[in-house]
């Protein structure tokens, strides 16, 4: 009997020593940045917010109502995720900004490839039909956008800079702060009081669409316009005043 006892108990243990290897084995395989480029490929607008949390697997971090709409925030070591949706959880917008300087998943819009931390403004948004950018205090976000057309099925895209991700390849928010101060109706979250193609042409806009690379990618639901939600991608606001300090591994909140 003893003999059997100790071989059912060798069983449970090499069972469970299995088991926790097949654990961590499926957790590392997760955590890839295959893996999780793979799972930001298939996020989606115009679904409902739980449809989020399941491609992530969490429930957002951070919940806080923004006028007409709720802005929701996902926070992983690598990326964030903003989300906009309406009193009815459906998801308006998404926008995705890596946090780490080698995190680079791969984005398609209209035809153009935008690879987060290596695409610059003027590669991945050559002629957009939309421009708004805000500078406060330790904080900036820059964004363009463009589509909205039958051949975009009717959404925008939208690639952008703002410091709470990845900057480490130059830091833009003097430059945006130089070219926006001439546009008072741009600051504090406006669209830009002139032509866009007017805005473009200058050489100072030129030159800064040239250098730095994009760390946030955005997409609209069919018919959703842009200018009409309060916030396109996370910001400093969003992560340390809502929700209090995020670290690299989590951003906690009770506000949900």
């Amino acid at each position: 009997m003893l003999g059997l006892a100790a071989i059912i108990g060798a069983l449970i243990t090499v069972w469970t020593f299995g088991s926790w290897v097949e654990g961590k084995y499926a957790s590392w395989r997760e955590g890839r940045p295959e893996a999780q480029y793979e799972r930001l490929s298939r996020l989606r607008a115009n679904v409902q917010l739980d449809s989020i949390s399941s491609r992530l697997e969490e429930p957002p971090e951070i919940c806080d109502q923004l006028g007409r709409h709720r802005s929701c925030t996902y926070a992983k070591s690598n990326y964030y995720v903003q989300v906009m949706v309406d009193k009815n959880n459906k998801v308006l917008s998404f926008a995705v900004t890596a946090r780490t300087r080698d995190f680079h998943p791969v984005f398609w819009a209209d035809g153009f490839r935008i690879v987060l931390g290596e695409t610059t403004l003027a590669e991945a948004m050559p002629y957009p039909d939309f421009i708004e950018g805000g500078v406060g205090a330790g904080r900036f976000t820059y964004v363009e956008g463009g589509g909205g057309s039958h051949v975009a099925n009717f959404q925008y895209y939208l690639v952008g800079i703002n410091n709470a991700g990845d900057i480490s390849r130059g830091s833009p928010g003097i430059e945006i702060d130089s070219l926006i101060g001439k546009y008072p109706k741009m600051n504090g979250r406006v669209e830009l009081n002139v032509d866009v193609h007017d805005f473009l042409e200058e050489r100072a806009v030129q030159e800064f669409r040239d250098q730095p690379v994009v760390n946030t990618f955005a997409m609209t639901a069919p018919f959703v316009d842009p200018s009409s939600l309060e916030q396109i991608g996370v910001d400093d606001i969003s992560v340390y005043t809502l929700g209090g300090r995020c670290s690299l591994t989590s951003c906690r909140s009770s506000a949900r």
